[in-house]
């Protein structure tokens, strides 16, 4: 029996410990998942969690800065040997990209073999890199967030806290 059914940002703010509490006072939620991107604001009241306001990017996600990672090397190799990524070695490469972007939240540099077309190449990217890679991609983040915060004319002062969903919310950009 389904007794009632809560909104994926209530759903997050539950399973990160936050509960119905005296004082009202609202969250907002940042959640970078591996497809999409969603932020709401949730505000909690001694009755319950409600979600105030909510916006998203449905075509932005932890996958699009794999992506970037995955053009800057397949870019690289191509220059360096004139071959284009096919088949298995760009379907390796995809796998390797989503290492790198994990890697470089704690490291500041990684080092990546790229394989096909019987050539090898080895090639470096670093945190720096990468941010400016995908500079444009958090500033896609940010803009929502905004956003959410002028539809619910609420301003950063009046959150209680961040929470951080989605494995890419480790990344400290």
């Amino acid at each position: 029996n389904v007794l009632r059914i809560i909104s994926e940002p209530t759903a997050a703010a539950l399973a990160y410990g936050i509960r119905p509490s005296a004082e009202t006072s609202t969250v907002l939620v940042y959640d970078l998942g591996g497809g999409t991107f969603d932020i709401s604001l949730v505000e909690i009241g001694p009755e319950a969690l409600r979600v105030i306001a909510t916006a998203g990017d449905h075509y932005l996600g932890g996958k699009d800065w794999d992506d970037r990672i995955l053009r800057y090397l397949s870019s690289r190799f191509e220059q360096q040997f004139g071959a284009e990524l096919i088949g298995d070695d760009f379907n390796e490469l995809l796998v390797k990209a989503e290492q790198v972007k994990i890697a470089l939240s704690t490291r500041s540099a990684m080092r990546v073999t790229v394989h096909g077309s019987g050539h090898s190449g080895t090639y470096e990217i670093t945190r720096e890199q990468f941010e400016e890679l995908t500079r444009d991609l958090l500033a896609r983040t940010e803009q929502l967030v905004e956003q959410v915060l002028d539809d619910a004319g609420m301003a950063w002062e009046a959150m209680a806290g961040v929470l951080l969903v989605g494995g890419s919310t480790r990344m400290p950009m």
